[in-house]
């Protein structure tokens, strides 16, 4: 995973393994990136809750929102240039602000 605030770098290596995907269980997502559960169940409320991805009902499988999905942005090279236009935008607002970003 990228330097950086490690909750937002496996945020992005979660969404970047459902750009690949069509749909992922809370275990598949935690065997493919090697996270706890516990962290990953965090990571998917809060990427849930931000709306980059849903959950399929019934059952315990979740997708990447199709905003997401059709934009494009997390395949190929195209997440690490999001990434990069990001950083320097948190922190400024990080500094800005006097928190930790993440």
């Amino acid at each position: 995973m990228a330097d950086g605030v490690r909750s937002v770098s496996q945020a992005f290596a979660i969404m970047r393994l459902f750009a690949d995907s069509e749909t992922l269980t809370l275990s598949d997502v935690s065997r493919a990136l090697g996270l706890s559960p516990s962290s990953v169940f965090n990571l998917l409320g809060t990427l849930l809750a931000e709306g980059v991805i849903v959950r399929e009902q019934p059952g315990k499988r979740y997708r990447l929102a199709d905003a997401w999905r059709r934009s494009g942005l997390l395949r190929d090279g195209d997440a690490r240039r999001l990434i990069d236009r990001m950083v320097p935008l948190l922190a400024e607002f990080a500094q800005a602000h006097e928190v930790t970003v993440g």
